[in-house]
């Protein structure tokens, strides 16, 4: 139960995070914004780390290997989702993100050898409907520019994420949280160098630098529960259960961004729940 708990309190905050990125990312950039949101998710679980230390060792170094570079290719789902972001709407983009359940699920059972029951692919048939769902307009075979962000997205952390169950229960959550937030932040870093961007927090506006702490502490808290939950129960009902994601970021999205909620948007979203469901229970 600790674990199920756990996933859903992941869920919501970073659903919630999740329709917070299109206030900084459009005043100062995708890679700014991932740069000083994972500053302060850095900053709150270094706190956490350091309070905590004494429950943690770091001694079986192949586990904190296999952190690191799960953390490093799961940082090409986030710059996916983030360049999704600046294409779409915030409600659009997460639901279809929200596929890394499909990936997930897999890589539970083909990967980490976990044992899903036949009806749960039904479960995944309904969520790939609910994806198809979205893009019904579209008569021709071609994905639109923030879908196929999403998707790509998706690939990257439903398999990474679901991985990092094996850290997870190796070396603890809280040090795995560190080290996935921590590794994001230097990629960021090395990228701002790259592209020769200079600090720019000032040139925020004041609800924008209000937003990034806040994004910060929400990624710190949805990563952390997350990893809990790996720790404890089967990565195939953690993967489900992180779907409920995209619900609560189109309600957030409505409520913080006032965007509409079209009825295939919410149609999906009605499908991909009972995927869920029928996935957890």
């Amino acid at each position: 139960m600790l674990g199920v708990l756990a996933q859903i309190g992941s869920s919501v905050s970073f659903g919630v995070s999740n329709a917070l990125w299109k206030i900084p990312i459009s005043q100062t950039g995708q890679v700014s914004t991932i740069f000083y949101r994972t500053l302060f998710s850095v900053i709150f679980l270094g706190i956490v780390l350091i309070v905590f230390t004494s429950d943690y060792s770091l001694s079986e170094t192949d586990q904190v290997g296999l952190a690191i570079l799960l953390s490093t290719l799961s940082f090409l789902g986030l710059y996916f989702f983030t360049q999704a972001m600046k294409h779409g709407t915030a409600s659009l983009v997460s639901v279809a993100a929200s596929t890394s359940f499909i990936v997930g699920q897999l890589t539970a059972v083909f990967v980490l050898g976990e044992t899903i029951q036949n009806f749960h692919f039904i479960s995944l048939l309904l969520f790939l409907v609910s994806i198809i769902v979205l893009e019904k307009n579209r008569l021709e075979f071609r994905l639109s520019k923030e879908i196929g962000f999403a998707l790509l997205a998706a690939l990257f952390w439903g398999t990474t994420l679901t991985l990092m169950a094996v850290p997870s229960k190796s070396i603890g959550f809280i040090p795995c949280s560190f080290i996935t937030e921590l590794t994001v932040f230097v990629i960021s870093s090395i990228m701002m160098l790259y592209q020769n961007k200079g600090l720019n927090y000032g040139s925020l506006n004041l609800n924008g630098k209000l937003t990034i702490p806040i994004m910060g502490l929400l990624s710190a808290i949805g990563v952390s529960l997350m990893y809990l939950a790996f720790s404890t129960i089967e990565a195939y009902i953690v993967v489900a259960l992180s779907a409920i994601t995209h619900n609560v970021a189109v309600i957030a999205s409505r409520i913080i961004l006032n965007e509409p909620i079209k009825g295939n948007l919410v149609l999906s979203s009605i499908l991909s729940t009972l995927a869920i469901i029928g996935i957890v229970f």
